[in-house]
């Protein structure tokens, strides 16, 4: 299907979010949107007067029924992860409401809610750092509809909520077991050496139960706690480390040393972050060459404002990129940015001839979510007929296909014929997933690791307030649609040589691709 309609990239248009999976010190970033929003009344933020400080069962029964409301008219992954993790959001309802009842203060309260949107399963779906309504309320002060959203009052009460959430997300996120248990190849094993109950488990010993529930099992139960990713290669969920959150700090755990399993062992417990078990380089952008294979190296850890700042060094680095007939771009660990900075830093200088992305959004047919999607000048609606293959929930009156699709120009004098080659692995996500899509769309290059992390298309996300407490909810406005209409939440970009490696050795896919490169 070609695109009629030709969109360029503008910063002040199209930047998705640098968010961190489950829980995040940083939500959407508000530099990320300056377009101006056109004058439409299309928002009913309904906010009460009271007081957080003040609030009790009744209030926070409120919040969670109007976020309950929110969710079951706009969120547009129900289905969809109902079909990847086998539950229905909604079904949970009187669950959380019961623990609700129970609740004693506004912390046990925000920790019910935190619950409740990890359910929802979606890295880009969260509860906004309160500590951070400050720059929103500042930036967004003029911008209709972001204004009537980070107003005064949701700033004001933000800064009653600051210590509250510090104190739950700490209690939830900042514990972790003595050693890491890591997902690695269809197991969880353990990624350091560890002695506990005076015995003695070397590096790469499996876990095979938690409290006697096979561990596939228990993971599945743990969306509440953890981001439940997917693996595509054995079918199965996984999640990319476990810690207390997820079972406990007594979790009893089997664990298996060769051909003897080990029952009901228990690990120390003690204060360190449990979201993020990988190690990358902590530059932004490394740079390597091979020589003897004619290769060149760049590692792109993110694709946030601090690239800019080496915009000089990767164009003095692509005057050298015609030297060599192979480009290895490194994206592993990449969570996301600017879109404009992939196409700007990557994209234009190399290409050789006007490349077209295909891209398209599906959002839930809600005045809410159409004020979000109009203000950034998406008018153009695509018929379910163009698409081979969609989600069943498109094919009803609830959805609306809009086109998303760009066009990219040569720029520059860099151009490059070489081979490029494409490292991606899970952590992959938002922006940087999207410019995954666009190599596996386009050819741009061929691209060799794991799937991707999903949540590539996204213009913006929705925003919302809760009236009693002014928490603000941050989610996903839209199903992101390849050309042939898979969801790229769904589907990923899959890589086009799968190769896994071994936890921690960050060089071994390296070392593959040079490989690969001397045989070909």
């Amino acid at each position: 299907m070609m695109v009629n309609k030709k969109i360029f990239l503008t910063l002040g248009i199209i930047s998705l979010v640098i968010i961190s999976f489950v829980v995040t010190d940083h939500a959407f970033n508000v530099r990320d949107i300056s377009c101006s929003f056109c004058d439409l009344d299309c928002l009913d933020i309904d906010l009460s007067t009271k007081d957080p400080k003040d609030m009790g069962i009744k209030d926070w029964l409120e919040d969670f029924r109007s976020l309950y409301s929110f969710v079951k008219e706009n969120y547009p992954y129900l289905q969809l992860k109902e079909r990847m993790h086998g539950y229905n959001w909604l079904d949970l309802k009187n669950q959380y409401e019961d623990r609700i009842r129970t609740a004693s203060n506004n912390e046990e309260f925000l920790s019910i809610l935190l619950d409740a949107v990890q359910a929802l399963q979606n890295r880009h779906t969260l509860i906004i750092v309160p500590n951070e309504v400050h720059d929103y309320h500042k930036s967004f002060s003029n911008t209709y509809p972001l204004c009537e959203i980070f107003c005064y009052e949701v700033y004001r009460a933000s800064k009653y909520w600051e210590e509250i959430y510090q104190n739950s997300y700490e209690r939830k996120y900042r514990n972790r077991y003595e050693t890491f248990i890591v997902y690695e190849k269809g197991h969880y094993i353990l990624a350091e050496d560890t002695e506990s109950c005076s015995t003695y488990f070397p590096k790469g010993s499996k876990v095979i139960s938690v409290n006697n529930i096979p561990i596939d099992d228990a993971v599945k139960a743990s969306y509440e706690q953890d981001y439940i990713d997917w693996d595509f290669h054995r079918n199965k969920s996984y999640i990319w480390m476990i810690s207390p959150r997820n079972f406990g700090n007594n979790a009893k755990f089997s664990i298996q040393i060769e051909e003897d399993i080990y029952e009901n062992i228990s690990f120390s417990c003690f204060t360190g972050d449990s979201l993020f078990p990988y190690n990358y380089h902590e530059q932004i952008l490394n740079f390597d060459t091979w020589e003897t294979e004619s290769t060149a190296y760049m590692k792109v850890s993110s694709f946030d404002s601090q690239l800019y700042q080496y915009s000089k060094a990767i164009e003095r680095f692509y005057k050298q990129l015609g030297n060599y007939d192979n480009f290895i771009l490194d994206i592993r660990g990449n969570e996301g940015g600017y879109y404009s900075y992939w196409v700007d830093l990557i994209v234009n200088p190399l290409i050789q001839e006007e490349e077209v992305l295909e891209q398209y959004l599906a959002h839930r047919c809600t005045p809410y979510t159409d004020c979000f999607h109009e203000a950034f000048g998406l008018y153009e609606e695509i018929s379910t007929d163009c698409f081979e293959c969609l989600p069943p929930e498109l094919y009803t009156d609830n959805y609306q296909i809009l086109n998303f699709s760009f066009s990219f120009e040569p720029k520059g004098e860099n151009s490059y014929n070489g081979d490029i080659y494409l490292l991606t692995d899970n952590v992959v996500f938002s922006s940087a997933e999207s410019f995954a899509h666009f190599c596996k769309q386009t050819g741009f290059a061929t691209i060799i690791g794991t799937p991707t992390g999903g949540d590539g298309m996204m213009v913006c996300p929705l925003y919302y307030v809760l009236p009693n407490s002014k928490l603000v909810i941050q989610m996903s406005s839209a199903l992101g649609l390849c050309k042939c209409g898979k969801a790229n939440e769904e589907a990923r970009t899959q890589p086009d040589i799968l190769y896994e490696t071994s936890f921690g050795d960050y060089q071994e896919l390296i070392e593959y691709v040079l490989d690969y490169i001397k045989q070909s």
